[in-house]
């Protein structure tokens, strides 16, 4: 309720009500998701062929709070990192030309955020590059969707369920979300002790072009966002 009220009075205007009826009333065209990611995959392979990778001397990773620096966050949340600096302006910039040619999802019970999902080896391929070998990642899955919170979005407290991989006959282990911009009111990732009326452990603010990565089993939510929209590619690690 609290989550709803918030939404109601920072984003709800009889304007934004009539665009959002005119909106509905459009016709939506769809393609196929295979002749998507067909049109992605040789277009992401020319961009990310131009704009190698431009990694940290060190390959360790690094958690950026009001605290200080450290490797992962440490405590309760020995398994959850957040690394900076590992994806270049060109990348995040390809990224986003991919974002606006998938359809929009808005089909969700615990959310109010548009999804975009999509396939792309070359995008997996490329974000395992540049992540570090100490982590001991073997593998970003390729199926993925870029998530969109609008002022007032939000996602309810839950663990991530796993993904099988078709490739590697294996089970996913890890989420990762990938910022693709800064938001500075609202919007953390807070990690909580349990699902159910869970205390917060830690909140992660977004940070354009950071990754935060943590087991499946780590309760979380996002938090309501203010002005700023929060957007991020979410994804999947073995």
């Amino acid at each position: 309720r609290g989550r709803l009220r918030f939404f109601l009075e920072a984003c709800i205007s009889p304007f934004l009500l009539l665009s959002l009826v005119l909106f509905v009333s459009q016709p939506v065209k769809v393609r196929s998701m295979d002749a998507i990611d067909a049109e992605i995959e040789p277009q992401l392979a020319e961009r990310l062929r131009s704009a190698p990778p431009q990694l940290p001397q060190d390959d360790v990773p690094h958690f950026a709070s009001q605290q200080g620096v450290s490797a992962g966050l440490g405590g309760d949340l020995p398994d959850v990192h957040y690394l900076h600096d590992r994806f270049e302006q060109p990348f995040l910039d390809a990224l986003g030309e991919v974002a606006e040619q998938v359809p929009r999802n808005t089909d969700s019970n615990n959310m109010i955020a548009t999804r975009r999902f999509f396939k792309s080896e070359t995008i997996s391929e490329a974000i395992l590059r540049r992540l570090p070998a100490s982590l001991k990642y073997s593998r970003v899955l390729p199926d993925m969707r870029f998530i969109e919170y609008p002022c007032g979005g939000y996602i309810a407290p839950h663990t991530d369920g796993v993904m099988f991989d078709t490739k590697t006959g294996k089970q996913s282990t890890t989420s990762f979300l990938l910022y693709l911009r800064d938001t500075t009111e609202g919007g953390t990732t807070d990690f909580l002790t349990s699902v159910r009326d869970g205390e917060l452990l830690h909140s992660v603010s977004p940070m354009k072009g950071s990754i935060l990565l943590f087991p499946h089993r780590t309760p979380h939510e996002g938090a309501g966002v203010g002005s700023e929209p929060k957007i991020l590619l979410r994804g999947d690690l073995l």
